[in-house]
């Protein structure tokens, strides 16, 4: 009884682990909303449970537990369309990271308030089953283990979705008490157990200053891991330039703290990948779309984005208002630049804009900002003067065809300035210009100016897109504009809100006439508004509502302020601030689904089936001939034959060839003697033992050995 129940309490406590961890290590990772408490109880349970009944020798009755589990779930608790809605949530990670597409059974995604809690329950019993028969039994570990690990693959394919540390440690724990002692559990399982509870407090341990001694907090990168992924950036930069027609829309995701601050270069479809990397958190005091200015750009050459360092740029900030409170950021690790939103307070910031951005000069990971309300734009602007050739320059082949398209759509051009009404115009042209999608292919090669191709041929675009044409079109019809990158993200007021790598946003800061303004012409961005006159705004108390994409965006009542200058809405209110993520996201404005790969998926299935049929049919032809040379000759050259493959396993086990095998073998070769039956039948029995020791390894190795050394 003591050494069921120690074999039982061991066995629960990994399960659980490996479970738990893993499962917590996805809904961390993904920021999947579901209870961790609830699910802790619920994998204990299993755990509990279902230990005590392999124990106890009743685990056919824990297996009927699962199926009639899995069945209730299915027919009572809409398993197929939950694990849709799981399978589409964790896809549309890799969908901004890679354009691929989120993944989903039918033809139309998952509707947006699909739960998807219990398929994350059934997975999570599913593993906590795993690891009893594993830690009970001593069988399948590295089948248990593989599958506790996949939710943790999951989160390792892009590099936004980190788990929890706590989740992780937990997972490990468990992975090391199932593998370690294994080999021990296999042949006693009670020693198992026991090597097990004395292995749990050191490991632990073992595992909690690890992660002390390097928090994930404090990581920074070192200089040569910037430089090597530099040149690792720059040579696929080269590759897809190359290859780019073939190609098509093939993306190459980096980290937004480790983009080129300097230049971004448009022609590249890696900027629709860009979505995977940093991840920050940012508490504001007011609820609303919150932008965190990245880094500007200020040259614009066609097919790149340039930042001159004109530190003349930089002035036209506001200087004071309406304080609103303090934004604080933080970020995992030490990122180049600072992350700031509109618009800082000079009097408790004393950090100034260096060639377009605040460079973290101190590696700072938590900083706080205050904000201020930032003024009214003017109906009508003059330029700033000594300015306005910096801030207007075009290369002359973009400004040809922009001031014709400006006549077109009918935007008056002022020698010394703007009106409003011309900022509006052009945004809500930019904003219907196109159809907004992630998958919008690479610039082609022939061409050679990136706003011109996307307002005059392509029929979708992303953020970079309508920033870029925006940009261009206010320079030539006399408004100073800038192409700005870095977040947005719509937050509640005092509440950390997790802010990902694909939240990236690139978008238009305009002079209005006292500072920089933002300027949204995103058509997948719908709750902040075009620039209003002064007299149109609300007052004070008054709600906001969403801009109708359909009707005309110049007849919008809301405020302009990219920091939410409207009190708090009603949570009543639907809300619709959507970042360009969430318009591939359940509730969205879902993007065409880019066309099935038939092509390449049948090549990929007819190359897989290639290669296992050819595994499988080398396997059963080493094993003929195997049984012929066995047949082959006398009872003599069957004795030598039998006896090279006994040493050949030998070997391959570590051990030493049977003794009396090799005077049998000696006797045959050496002399005239002719082998009886029943020596010839030793040898079979010898390698029948052989044989049945890799049989009693683990099913990993036993595949291994039977189809890579064709051992049976």
């Amino acid at each position: 009884m003591r050494d069921r129940l120690l074999t039982a309490g061991t066995g629960a406590v990994t399960a659980f682990c490996l479970a738990f961890g893993g499962t917590a290590c996805l809904i961390t990772g993904m920021s999947l909303d579901l209870s961790l408490g609830v699910l802790a109880l619920w994998c204990a349970a299993w755990a509990l449970v279902g230990a005590g009944l392999v124990v106890w020798r009743l685990t056919p009755l824990l297996l009927a537990g699962f199926a009639v589990a899995g069945t209730a779930a299915w027919f009572y608790g809409n398993l197929l369309a939950q694990t849709e809605m799981l399978l589409y949530t964790v896809t549309d990670f890799y969908h901004m990271a890679y354009g691929l597409g989120p993944f989903y059974f039918g033809s139309q995604p998952p509707a947006p308030n699909t739960p998807y809690g219990l398929a994350l329950y059934l997975l999570c019993a599913a593993l906590t089953v795993a690891g009893v028969l594993a830690a009970c039994k001593g069988k399948g570990a590295s089948w248990a283990a593989t599958l506790c690990l996949l939710p943790l693959g999951a989160c390792l394919v892009v590099t936004d979705t980190v788990p929890a540390v706590w989740a992780l440690f937990l997972l490990l724990l468990g992975f090391l008490l199932l593998i370690l002692p294994q080999a021990v559990r296999r042949g006693n399982p009670v020693q198992g157990s026991r090597l097990t509870a004395m292995l749990a407090l050191p490991l632990a341990l073992a595992l909690g200053i690890l992660l002390l001694a390097v928090p994930q907090e404090g990581y920074q990168r070192q200089d040569f891991s910037v430089q090597v992924f530099s040149q690792i950036k720059q040579l696929a930069k080269n590759l897809i330039k190359e290859l780019r027609p073939d190609l098509g829309n093939v993306t190459v995701p980096v980290s937004p703290g480790l983009e080129d601050l300097e230049e971004m270069d448009l022609s590249l479809p890696m900027l629709a990948g860009n979505r995977s990397g940093l991840i920050l958190t940012v508490t504001a005091p007011q609820s609303g779309p919150v932008y965190l200015r990245g880094a500007s750009f200020d040259i614009y050459s066609g097919t790149s984005w340039r930042c001159s360092g004109d530190e003349q740029w930089e002035s036209l900030w506001p200087t004071g208002g309406e304080p609103l409170g303090d934004v604080t950021v933080q970020s995992y690790q030490a990122e180049p630049l600072l992350y700031f939103p509109y618009y800082i307070a000079r009097a408790g910031w004393t950090r100034e804009l260096t060639q377009g951005k605040i460079p973290n000069t101190e590696n700072l990971t938590n900083y706080s900002f205050p904000v201020f309300r930032g003024p009214e734009a003017s109906a009508q602007v003059r330029n700033p003067p000594g300015r306005g050739s910096a801030l207007l320059s075009l290369p002359d082949e973009t400004r040809e065809w922009a001031e014709a398209l400006l006549d077109q759509i009918g935007v008056e051009r002022l020698s010394d300035g703007y009106t409003l009404e011309t900022v509006r115009k052009i945004a809500s042209y930019v904003r219907n210009s196109a159809r907004y999608d992630l998958g919008t292919p690479a610039m082609p090669k022939e061409e050679t100016d990136f706003a011109r191709w996307f307002l005059m041929e392509s029929d979708t675009g992303y953020c970079v897109h309508y920033a870029t044409a925006a940009t261009v079109l206010l320079r030539a019809a006399g408004v100073p504009a800038r192409f700005v990158t870095g977040f947005m993200v719509p937050v509640q007021g005092g509440r950390e809100t997790v802010v990902r790598g694909r939240d990236a946003h690139a978008w238009v800061e305009y002079y209005n006439g006292s500072c920089w303004a933002v300027l949204e012409c995103t058509a997948a961005i719908e709750g902040v508004p075009l620039p209003t006159e002064p007299e149109t705004q609300p007052t004070e108390g008054s709600t906001t509502q969403s801009t109708d994409r359909s009707s005309d965006p110049s007849e919008s009542s809301e405020p302009s302020d990219p920091f939410n200058s409207s009190k708090p809405s009603d949570p009543s209110e639907p809300q619709n601030t959507q970042s360009p993520n969430e318009a591939s996201r359940p509730g969205g404005n879902v993007p065409a689904r880019p066309p099935f790969p038939w092509a390449a998926v049948l090549s990929w299935v007819l190359g897989i089936g290639l290669t296992a049929g050819a595994v499988w049919g080398q396997w059963k032809l080493r094993l003929l001939l195997r049984v012929r040379r066995f047949a082959v000759g006398g009872a003599n050259r069957q004795a030598l034959c039998r006896w090279r493959y006994h040493v050949y396993l030998c070997r391959l086990l570590r051990q030493k060839p049977d003794k009396s095998l090799r005077a049998l073998a000696q006797k045959a070769k050496y002399s005239n003697h002719t082998l009886s039956p029943e020596e010839l039948a030793e040898f079979d029995r010898v390698l029948a033992e052989n044989v049945a020791v890799f049989q009693k390894k683990s099913p990993v190795s036993q595949v291994f050995y039977r189809l890579i050394f064709a051992i049976w």
